[in-house]
């Protein structure tokens, strides 16, 4: 890999490029940058950054149908310190070359400002958002249960019945749905 990220996020397009987005540096520093690697190629390659300053910590789906990436919430950087955000992105791969990202926002997460989200894809055109945490996670902040489904056809939020117990993604994992 190009250099040591922390916090970013992860995911794999069409079982052929897996991306990495956003995180932060050994200087503590919020990166925007975007690196994709080919399963045919050996080299970690530089892709269209997303919007802003940078972002870490936030739920990301990447839906291989529609070569859609979802990225919700998160930290970003303001004023020398780190913010809990609310902001959609979503980036749309170009199929001929995976490193070519035209980025749009989206509506605000109705959760309001989190972190440690979790985001998955939910169907052909939807991305279903679970948990979270807002504060520092060291007994001044709240984990969420709550459940969200963003639809990128339509570009709406839709709740649904809350999960019985609160999610943060430090308790996740990973998933691949054929």
């Amino acid at each position: 890999f190009p250099k040591k990220i922390f916090y970013q996020r992860l995911g794999v397009h069409d079982w052929k490029t897996t991306f990495s987005f956003g995180g932060s540096d050994e200087t503590d520093n919020l990166l925007n940058k975007v690196y994709y690697k080919l399963s045919a190629g050996l080299d970690w390659l530089e892709g269209t950054p997303m919007p802003g300053d940078g972002r870490a910590d936030g739920g990301l789906a990447i839906l291989d149908r529609i070569d859609k990436i979802f990225y919700v919430g998160g930290f970003t950087n303001s004023f020398d310190f780190r913010v809990q955000v609310d902001s959609v992105l979503i980036g749309t791969i170009d199929t001929t070359n995976p490193g070519n990202i035209t980025w749009t926002t989206g509506p605000s997460f109705p959760g309001g400002p989190r972190a440690r989200l979790r985001a998955f894809e939910w169907g052909r055109n939807k991305v279903v958002v679970v948990g979270g945490v807002d504060g520092d996670n060291f007994g001044t902040s709240t984990i969420f249960n709550d459940v969200w489904v963003y639809d990128l056809e339509t570009n709406t939020w839709s709740s649904l019945p809350n999960m019985p117990i609160a999610l943060c993604a430090y308790m996740g994992g990973s998933e691949r749905l054929a």
